[in-house]
Formats: structure tokens, C-alpha cells, sequence
């Protein structure tokens, strides 16, 4: 009998590239709903949850707030919103022809792929329904930041339902977080070039596999098999 794998793909720079377009809407959100004229760079913030990014921005300017989780929630509601309306004349660019591997993927029972990200849930899904991914991710297996927790904490959730189906997890991403996100919870991790991330980080951060530019499903299916 196959091992059955479930697949824990991050989105950003793993399934799909927004070109950076979602900080303007973030720091308006930002600017909106605290006064603060906030930025940030993507540098700075590669690997954050949405949360805490807000949260990064709120804290340089030093806001206080006795409820701050109800601050950072109104303002990543505010974000999806004018985030929604931004990108309908905008395009978002997809990677590794991921719409064919995720085709692939659904129609073998041995592997179920979930949304396991650090975007807030409605974030994610404008980005997956953007690019026409949407359809491959069923809604009880969006994965996303609720809260100020780390990454490590959504992989668990992720984790624990991959179980419970009887499916081996394996986190898939871009950036270190990813990878040190899986090993928190004594997970696999295949680890994808990106053009936005620095390549040598990403490989020194010690993935289980390493799958380059270009990568196709055979190269996917090397990795889990451990070769």
C-alpha cells in the first residue's frame, strides 16, 4: 500500500506570485482604522502571518491598545476588502505551472493537498481565486492565521487534521519559515526556489528536499519518496 501524503502548501512565492501588491492595501488598512502612516519592507516581513506583520507596524509606531487583537482584526478585514478591489484589473502570476501539478495531484487518492499559510483566510482565498486555484482546496482545508501565534502554530493545526485523515503532512515552501515551521513540529519539509528569497538562505536553513527552479510533478514526487 502507497504512503498517503497530504501536502501543506504555502501560497506566496510557492504557489503563486502577487508581485508585491498587497502592502499598499495592507498600510491603508493600517492608516485607516489607527491613523498610523505606517511601512514595511517585503524583506522584513518574508515569513510573518498577516497578523503579525500588523502587528510589526503598529509596535514600531508605538500604538497602545487594550484590545490590539480586535485592532489587528478590523484592520486585516479592512485590508481584505480594499485588497478585493485593487486587484480586479491587476494580475498575479502563476508558479511552477502549479494549476497542472494540482491537477494531477487531486486525481491520486494517496495525496490531499491544504492551504497551510500565513495570509488571513479571506486573503488566501482572494489570492488562489485570482489565479483560478481555488478549485483544488477544499474549504475545510484552508489553513490560516487567526492570530498573533507563529506559523509553527497553523502547521500544527494543519498537521493534526492531516493525521486524523490518515495522511502523512509535509510542508511545502518558499522561505525558512516554512522550513523551520515543520521542523518545530517534527515534520518533512520540501523547500521551492523563489525569486524573491535568497536561494542560499533557503538552502542552508536545512530542508529535507530542494526543489529548483523549473521543478515539475516528477521532481515533487523524487522528494516525497525521499530520493
Amino acid at each position: 500500500m502507497e504512503q498517503k501524503i497530504a501536502l501543506l502548501w504555502d501560497i506566496d512565492g510557492t504557489l503563486l506570485s502577487t508581485n508585491g501588491l498587497g502592502r499598499t492595501p495592507l498600510l491603508e488598512a493600517i492608516r485607516i482604522t489607527t491613523g498610523i502612516v505606517g511601512t514595511y519592507s517585503l524583506d522584513s516581513t518574508s515569513g510573518l502571518t498577516d497578523h503579525q506583520i500588523v502587528n510589526k507596524v503598529l509596535m514600531e509606531h508605538f500604538f497602545e491598545d487594550e484590545d490590539i487583537d480586535n485592532t489587528i482584526l478590523k484592520v486585516l478585514n479592512l485590508y481584505c476588502d480594499l485588497y478585493s478591489s485593487l486587484v480586479i484589473n491587476k494580475s498575479f502570476n502563476l508558479l511552477h505551472g502549479i494549476d497542472q501539478i494540482l491537477g494531477e495531484l487531486i486525481r491520486n487518492e494517496n495525496f490531499l493537498n491544504l492551504i497551510c499559510t500565513g495570509n488571513v483566510i479571506g486573503g488566501a482565498k482572494l489570492k488562489l481565486r485570482k489565479v483560478g486555484l481555488d478549485h483544488f482546496f477544499k474549504e475545510q482545508y484552508f489553513f490560516c492565521s487567526q492570530n498573533l501565534n507563529p506559523r509553527s502554530s497553523i502547521v500544527f493545526r494543519a498537521k493534526n487534521e492531516s493525521l486524523r485523515m490518515g495522511y502523512t503532512p509535509v510542508v511545502i515552501g518558499d522561505t525558512i519559515h516554512d522550513v523551520e515551521a515543520a521542523r518545530v513540529n517534527g515534520l518533512r519539509s520540501i523547500a521551492l526556489e523563489s525569486k524573491n528569497y535568497p536561494v542560499d538562505l533557503l538552502k542552508n536553513s536545512n530542508p529535507d528536499s530542494f526543489l529548483q527552479l523549473g521543478w515539475q510533478l516528477q521532481d515533487l514526487e523524487r522528494a516525497l519518496n525521499g530520493a
